[in-house]
């Protein structure tokens, strides 16, 4: 991924509501430098709306959160940040006719990669999650851990200070699921990677640190595993 200064993320009393109902409450939270946060709660938690509140696919109520210092709350700001925050929703899907190469070409066009460096970034991408040697296939003829990896590394096609993974590694079997593993804390050298996961695997060997939601309310920073509820 391109150089530049270190990312960081900084999230401040970030409230969201659907009508009446409270769905995120008073979440705060800083994370400074590259690393790898594992978002952890149960079903309901929410977890995938705080994702995609950072996505800027959701205008929280109330609070301010802000990305290399730049407001992710400020309209104006939008544009500039949707190519520094890369985002893979629970479940992704594209038209499997395409190949992985295509796959990549859309996401750095989305992105509003120039076109002269596309070809460069695709490269690095498919490097940092080793699906080079699958560039060719279609996404149909894939397995589902080589799909979710070249998912993900449409994610980094623009160099982003944000990756956000929703669950990347379900339903993926083990062998797959240690390889995205590796790949993600790769990724966390250079970006801040948030995934959410509720698996006890991922819990174990993914995250620098650890965030849990519990009905919207951030309840801690839990630096030990051992003391998240599994």
């Amino acid at each position: 991924m391109a150089d530049r200064t270190e990312p960081s993320l900084r999230v401040d009393s970030v409230e969201l509501r659907r009508s009446s109902t409270v769905v995120l409450r008073d979440v705060s939270f800083f994370l400074d430098g590259p690393q790898v946060v594992l978002l952890c709660g149960p079903n309901g938690s929410g977890k995938s709306t705080l994702l995609e509140t950072l996505a800027l696919l959701r205008r929280c109520s109330a609070g301010t959160a802000t990305l290399d210092g730049r407001s992710l709350t400020e309209p104006s700001n939008r544009r500039l940040l949707g190519t520094r925050i890369s985002y893979l929703a629970q479940a992704a899907a594209f038209p499997g006719s395409f190949t992985a190469h295509a796959f990549l070409q859309y996401q750095a066009h989305l992105f509003d990669v120039p076109s002269e460096q596309r070809e460069r970034r695709i490269g690095e991408a498919a490097e940092a999650l080793d699906v080079s040697p699958l560039l060719g296939r279609r996404l149909a003829r894939l397995s589902g851990g080589e799909r979710q990896r070249v998912f993900v590394a449409g994610t980094l096609t623009a160099s982003p200070s944000l990756v956000l993974l929703d669950e990347p590694t379900a339903g993926l079997d083990d062998d797959s699921r240690v390889a995205l593993q590796t790949a993600i804390r790769r990724i966390g050298t250079e970006a801040i990677v948030i995934v959410t996961s509720h698996l006890v695997d991922d819990r174990s060997s993914l995250g620098d640190r650890v965030l849990e939601l519990r009905d919207g309310t951030l309840l801690d920073h839990v630096g030990d595993r051992s003391e998240v509820d599994r």
